[in-house]
């Protein structure tokens, strides 16, 4: 049967037409999309580079971008983008948060500390934010950059950490969480140096309206972090949260930092990358001073080296060498750690983290779940102490009963650690943390109810003046309490047998190898730090000392 030619033309064309208006939708949904498309590109990703750069930024046609080079936020009326940003080494520039005496009282203790006489290292951090054409912004984003610093000290074997904010969040004086606040910067404008540091002063003031020792979440700040390799690669950019940590050490001019990763910055709640080597990133982690030793940077550094060669049954936190850049500029040398707190103790023992219990330095500890437990679980420590020392130990029903309460090894070899290393900063109310589950759980030994430790901040230890040894005989509970113990057989046996193991893995030969291995990384970066922080003490002479202790 013979199709008419008239209908074969009208079906050819009907194909084509539908075709055309696929073809048409298709590239349609495209261009739309991309004219909609609000993230910004950047042809440079954050990084070191050897020479400057032109960085180039683009967004769908539907917006327009602007942006900053100085760390704070752009608005629309900010400059507006047109072509290639040349970005150079910025560590030509002025020095801006560096020159602030507001960032510490130390700076007005003598002359130990200065502002910075020398331009310091910078990095460029560029901001770029989208607007419609409306003028509402979209999309933000960050670009941190380091030019020429292939030949600088103080990088070599160094992770570097950034941190941006809106400076407003880190250095003014209302809400800048690294700035004294305007109570004490009222001191400091009418010249009443003296008054100030009798109020605020890291050591010996007890008044907390300096900002930085806020804390809790009215105290967090919303930020940027990226954090870079030693070969200066980027390892991850995160939005989060982040405070001051510490205590006395928040006077200093370097002070430990928290960061929070939470949903509302970041759409998670744990950091993407791993930085512990856990398998998974952690919910908060610490850039940590060092406190007592936060010049030099050793002590700390030697001892959780020392201990990571054997088994501990107590909690030790990995050390990572880092630099810390706050709003672009350099901050000096510090170190990564591991955060304790409830999460990451019930990821390391596999328990369940709404049945963690726990104190440190005599602050509770707990989730939502368990607020009843809150005031109970302190009494319930201190009633332990009590007992102790208040019972013979040697006699077996008083010791089994403590072995109810506390992982009695675990204590006995955490115990036995702090006396050997001669930690000045370890007593009653400081620089302990101990946990116990709410609930137990028969398959998992860590589950029992029983209270368990964990070691960190013992950077003022062996201090060669050991006067501080008779007020901790006779005056500190748990040096009162491992006497009592040590009445008992059992506990005697187990804190002899931790001292020998210590005697064995701090012996002079192990030391001097792991002083040398902290030389080869930190000797030089803790120099750059002297000469930031215009440190009267000779760099060498101060490492020496330290070396010999």
């Amino acid at each position: 049967m013979l199709i008419e030619k008239s209908r074969i033309t009208y079906f050819v064309g009907e194909v084509i037409l539908a075709g055309l208006v696929i073809l048409g939708c298709f590239f349609l949904h495209k261009y739309s999309k991309a004219a909609f498309d609000s993230e910004i590109k950047f042809s440079y990703e954050s990084g070191f580079y050897d020479d400057p750069i032109e960085v180039e930024l683009s967004v769908g046609n539907n917006y327009f971008i602007t942006y900053t080079l100085d760390g704070r936020a752009p608005n629309a009326a900010c400059t507006r983008y047109e072509g290639p940003i040349l970005i150079t080494d910025a560590s030509e520039n002025d020095n801006v948060w560096s020159n602030m005496v507001e960032t510490s009282l130390l700076y007005f203790e003598g002359d130990y500390y200065n502002l910075p006489t020398q331009k310091i290292d910078k990095c460029t951090i560029l901001r770029a934010s989208a607007f419609d054409y409306s003028g509402n912004q979209v999309s933000t984003e960050v670009r941190e950059y380091f030019i020429g610093f292939k030949d600088k000290e103080g990088y070599k074997d160094m992770y570097n950490l950034c941190v941006s904010t809106d400076p407003e969040n880190l250095f003014m004086a209302e809400r800048g969480i690294y700035h004294v606040g305007e109570y004490l910067q009222g001191k400091i404008d009418s010249c009443k140096i003296y008054d100030m540091y009798q109020f605020g002063s890291g050591w010996g003031g007890k008044d907390k309206r300096a900002n930085w020792y806020a804390s809790g979440r009215n105290s967090e700040r919303p930020a940027n972090i990226e954090l870079f390799d030693p070969e200066g690669n980027l390892l991850t950019r995160e939005s989060c949260g982040v405070r001051v940590r510490g205590g006395i050490s928040r006077s200093d001019v370097q002070k430990s930092l928290g960061f929070y990763s939470r949903e509302e910055y970041s759409g998670h709640e744990r950091f993407l990358y791993d930085l512990f080597g856990d398998g998974y990133g952690p919910h908060t982690f610490l850039i940590h001073s060092l406190g007592n030793d936060c010049n030099v940077k050793i002590v700390d550094y030697v001892i959780y080296r020392a201990l990571s060669e054997v088994n501990n049954t107590f909690t030790v936190t990995p050390m990572i060498p880092c630099n810390l850049f706050l709003e672009g500029e350099y901050w000096g040398p510090m170190f990564l750690v591991k955060d304790i707190n409830t999460t990451t103790i019930a990821e390391d023992f596999k328990v369940s983290k709404d049945s963690v219990l726990l104190i440190k330095s005599d602050n509770v500890k707990i989730s939502d779940k368990l607020s009843e437990f809150e005031e109970v679980e302190i009494e319930e420590w201190k009633a332990l102490q009590e007992f102790i020392k208040n019972n013979d130990m040697s006699v077996q029903n008083n010791y089994d009963y403590v072995c109810s309460k506390m992982d009695i090894k675990d204590f006995a070899e955490y115990a036995a650690t702090e006396v050997y290393i001669g930690n000045a900063d370890w007593h009653v109310d400081n620089n302990y943390a101990c946990w116990r589950t709410a609930k137990t759980e028969h398959n998992n030994p860590y589950a029992d109810g029983k209270w368990r430790f964990c070691l960190f901040d013992v950077n003022w230890s062996f201090e060669p003046d050991d006067v501080w040894w008779e007020e901790a005989a006779s005056e500190w509970d748990f040096y009162q309490m491992i006497s009592c113990l040590g009445k008992n057989d059992e506990f005697r046996i187990l804190f002899e047998d931790k001292i020998e193991e210590l005697e064995v893995i701090f012996a002079p030969e192990k030391v001097e190898t792991i002083i040398t291995e902290w030389s080869e990384v930190m000797e030089e970066p803790i120099r750059c730090h002297f000469k930031r922080f215009s440190i009267t003490e000779n760099a060498d002479d101060a490492i020496e000392n330290e070396k010999n202790r």
